[in-house]
């Protein structure tokens, strides 16, 4: 576990606990190393959806952005502002900071997601790039099933 080997980890306090299903110490490292695979697992799956919905967003891929939309409230105020800027603008450019992604978890089956992000579009009637967003946007996630959904969205 303190190499952070944590399948490792698993592999052999599964063998302890066969042997003594109430060996503390083994217990103890087992839920340790089991939730951090599990976080780190899920830091991976999240970094996916903010790139995912990042290229959505330059796609104008509406049915990927409301995806990963877990509230039925969140999701009518995505799909009108997500309609707005299909309709206004063109060639949305999107970046996102990756060294600003910070992930917390409350437990297994909720987060807080912070990221920065910078959108530009083309205006369709005057033809000139401009800003769209530049700020932080901040998630509440739950896992939904097997998805990560978000239920909160806030924009600063």
């Amino acid at each position: 576990y303190n190499n952070k080997d944590y399948r490792q980890c698993l592999q052999e306090m599964e063998k302890i606990l066969e042997l003594d299903k109430d060996h503390k110490e083994a217990k103890k490292y087992w839920n340790l190393a089991d939730n951090a695979t599990y976080e780190a697992n899920s830091i991976q799956e999240i970094r996916l959806i903010i790139e995912s919905l990042r290229k959505a967003q330059e796609e104008k891929d509406l049915p990927s952005i409301l995806y990963y939309v877990g509230s039925p409230d969140l999701q009518s105020t995505k799909r009108s502002d997500t309609m707005d800027i299909i309709n206004y603008y063109d060639d949305i450019t999107s970046i996102v900071d990756k060294a600003s992604i910070s992930i917390r978890f409350k437990d297994r089956r909720h987060a807080d997601v912070k990221f920065s992000n910078f959108s530009t579009a083309v205006n369709k009637q005057t033809g000139q790039r401009t800003k769209v967003f530049e700020g932080q946007v901040i998630w509440t996630m739950e896992k939904q099933g097997n998805v990560w959904k978000i239920t909160k969205e806030d924009k600063i």
